[in-house]
């Protein structure tokens, strides 16, 4: 894929695609918390390939949390980060997205393959939307890690860098 930018306020994107999935959170008793800093709502991106990796992102949620819980999804301002890209490091006012869920968490020997293409413990899915998400991140010069103890949920932070093309 190539990446279309620009400008997008990150809280429309996020508040998007959790409006069309209301219905599906309220089914599945999930609680949604949201927290926007807004000092650094408007961000440089694919608005389409974010959206698609932050659903992505939700969608491992749910399957983690069959009988209900909690998502949390948080921004904050990361002025003067350092990001790699290249072999060469770079340091530029970026966005944090933190997705937190309240599921069954992540085994420590799986942590190191989630984002690798196929890689899956369910018994539907291809394996390919944390890749995805990975390759998505990447197109945007950003990061992406996962944090997670089994039966405390998962985190999923991402890094962007506010305007991508200030990266080499």
């Amino acid at each position: 894929g190539e990446v279309r930018l620009k400008e997008y306020h990150i809280s429309n994107i996020i508040n998007g695609l959790l409006f069309n999935r209301e219905a599906e959170f309220n089914t599945r008793s999930i609680q949604l918390e949201t927290y926007y800093d807004q000092s650094v709502d408007r961000v440089m991106a694919d608005g389409i390939h974010l959206r698609q990796a932050l659903e992505d992102i939700l969608d491992n949620a749910l399957d983690a949390m069959p009988t209900g819980g909690v998502i949390r999804i948080t921004t904050l301002a990361l002025p003067g980060h350092a990001f790699v890209h290249a072999g060469r490091q770079a340091v530029v006012d970026a966005l944090e997205i933190r997705i937190q869920d309240t599921g069954h968490g992540i085994a420590p020997e799986d942590l190191g393959r989630v984002f690798e293409p196929f890689f899956t413990r369910k018994s539907t899915g291809t394996g390919l939307g944390l890749a995805l998400v990975q390759k998505v991140v990447e197109m945007h010069k950003g990061q992406v890690e996962v944090l997670s103890e089994p039966g405390q949920g998962a985190e999923f932070v991402i890094r962007l860098p506010l305007d991508p093309t200030t990266i080499p």
